[in-house]
């Protein structure tokens, strides 16, 4: 079966699936992603089900009963791996922003105090990919986060009020004493945390 990747306005149909998705040609699939585009569900679960179904149309009917569908034993194995897989992406994703964010603001704090590292040059270059990579995994993490949540801004407005924190500490706070690790870390095991709770009901294996 031939394969192709929706263009931009394509994609845009199903706001509830994820970008990156690879839709078949498959008439079958593109009926069912439509059918359940059309009903009064939540976007989690229509993400769910449209991943199973692209990933097991061959072995499914053209319409079956999500009910049904959702109760077999392989919908809850992949809806399990789906989600522990998005809990390890909001993981390593949180762990990158800890790592990048850090490096970003000890620059911010060397511009500050004119103290470098080695030179202003290479400190800039090693800010500048910490940045890149900070904005890289911050994207991850909310386009994560808005396939369960996507009105959900508790985890945005925790990030700009953390790194606001951080920034004010670097100008009103002595070199000796830097907390920024810390307000990131707490961050980080909020949205950890958090995400887990929000997530855990549409584990159907854990029921």
């Amino acid at each position: 079966m031939k394969h192709r990747k929706y263009d931009s306005m394509k994609t845009r149909e199903y706001n509830w699936l994820d970008k990156t998705i690879t839709i078949p040609e498959d008439k079958k699939v593109q009926s069912f992603l439509r059918s359940i585009d059309r009903k009064q569900i939540e976007p989690a679960i229509k993400r769910l089900l449209g991943l199973y179904y692209i990933n097991n149309a061959d072995k499914l009917s053209d319409k079956p009963n999500l009910k049904t569908l959702q109760n077999t034993e392989e919908y809850k194995k992949f809806t399990h791996r789906q989600i522990e897989d998005d809990k390890t992406k909001i993981m390593l994703s949180g762990m990158m922003i800890i790592m990048t964010g850090t490096l970003v603001l000890f620059f911010i704090r060397a511009i500050i105090a004119r103290q470098f590292v080695i030179h202003f040059a290479v400190d800039a270059i090693v800010g500048s990919i910490g940045l890149v990579l900070l904005v890289v995994n911050l994207r991850l993490k909310y386009r994560v986060i808005h396939m369960y949540m996507p009105e959900d801004n508790r985890f945005l407005f925790m990030d700009g009020i953390t790194f606001a924190i951080c920034i004010a500490f670097k100008f009103l706070v002595p070199m000796t004493l830097d907390a920024s690790l810390i307000f990131l870390l707490v961050t980080y095991f909020f949205t950890k945390r958090r995400f887990s709770q929000e997530v855990a009901a549409y584990d159907l294996l854990d029921e």
